[in-house]
């Protein structure tokens, strides 16, 4: 684009502004050259799922707390639909979790990478915490800990889950045994 014509000035900077005939001239150069990149970034489309999908639900305890997992998959076993429900209907919790699984469940329609879903979310810490009746995950620091490093033990390989953290039990305390050891 050409240079700004003007700056305004406020308490907290200078900043440039271009005028409508600027902006017009450079619309008329790409609408003219279609080979010329354009600047703008493109949308991101939302993935359509079909009616019926694939899924899986799994009841956890988290601390004494009863906990439900709902995850449906796309045609490629991808998890595209996430939701925790938490058993105090009602309740703060209940609400943040189900919202959560709302955002979550958006964010992967938009194609977010599950990686970053788990590398984000594992070790999140807020109550309940604690021991889990799921003989995989023990030990969780918050509910969300318990669906990261779930989506990530059923839908990644192992070493994509292993290099962000994630182990089984078993595994936990085999690497815990080898330091011991080594």
């Amino acid at each position: 684009m050409s240079a700004p014509v003007d700056t305004i000035t406020t308490s907290s900077g200078q900043y440039p502004v271009l005028h409508l005939s600027i902006v017009l001239e450079e619309l008329v150069v790409v609408v003219a050259n279609p080979a010329r990149p354009m600047s703008v970034t493109p949308a991101v489309v939302r993935q359509r799922l079909p009616r019926t999908r694939p899924g899986m639900t799994t009841d956890v305890s988290i601390g004494g707390t009863d906990f439900t997992v709902f995850v449906s998959a796309d045609a490629e076993g991808r998890p595209v639909d996430v939701h925790i429900a938490h058993s105090k209907h009602g309740s703060f919790g209940h609400g943040m979790l189900e919202a959560f699984g709302e955002l979550l469940t958006e964010a992967l329609h938009y194609g977010m990478p599950l990686e970053e879903v788990v590398a984000r979310f594992v070790n999140t810490r807020f109550e309940p915490q604690g021991w889990t009746d799921d003989s995989d995950i023990q030990f969780v620091t918050s509910p969300i800990d318990y669906l990261a490093r779930f989506l990530a033990l059923e839908f990644l390989p192992r070493h994509r889950y292993v290099a962000l953290g994630v182990l089984t039990t078993d595994a936990a305390l085999n690497h815990e045994i080898a330091g011991h050891l080594g």
